[in-house]
């Protein structure tokens, strides 16, 4: 067990462990884009440089708001899309939803500060693909899901 955890195959999850299947650790295609919606510079920064590690190609669009991501998503085609749950001028949910008019398949990771169950429930109500809190060691488990997520 731990040689899988080490491995990253293996993933100690809020709900449980989490296997993830072989075609989850390959390396995504070079041309990933991804929508990182977080109003936090130096959370925007550490989110930046682990995505762009562990999507190797990867090209990162960030937006701050709800108004700068909707201007994003309209139009362009994303790979994945990260989107902090708490923005200055409104919800998360909100660009969730943009997202899913747009293209109801771009898989979609929903970041809190708090982990409620309430705001898991509306995340997922929404059309989250998954949900991560941010604590110790949420970058890990981040960029884990979002491979598994682009590899699926």
């Amino acid at each position: 067990m731990l040689g899988l955890l080490e491995s990253g195959e293996l993933l100690l999850a809020p709900d449980g462990l989490r296997l993830l299947e072989s075609a989850a650790r390959t390396a995504p295609p070079a041309s990933l884009a991804v929508l990182l919606v977080e109003d936090d510079d130096d959370q925007a920064k550490l989110l930046t440089d682990a995505l762009e590690r562990a999507l190797e190609g990867a090209v990162i669009a960030r937006a701050t708001s709800v108004a700068g991501a909707a201007e994003l998503v309209n139009g362009a085609e994303w790979s994945i899309a990260v989107i902090d749950y708490k923005l200055p001028d409104g919800a998360g949910v909100d660009v969730l939803d943009a997202i899913r008019s747009a293209n109801p398949a771009v898989p979609v990771v929903m970041l809190t500060r708090q982990g409620s169950e309430e705001t898991a429930i509306e995340a997922f109500r929404h059309g989250a693909s998954d949900y991560v809190v941010k604590g110790g060691g949420y970058v890990d488990a981040l960029t884990a899901r979002v491979r598994g997520l682009v590899a699926a």
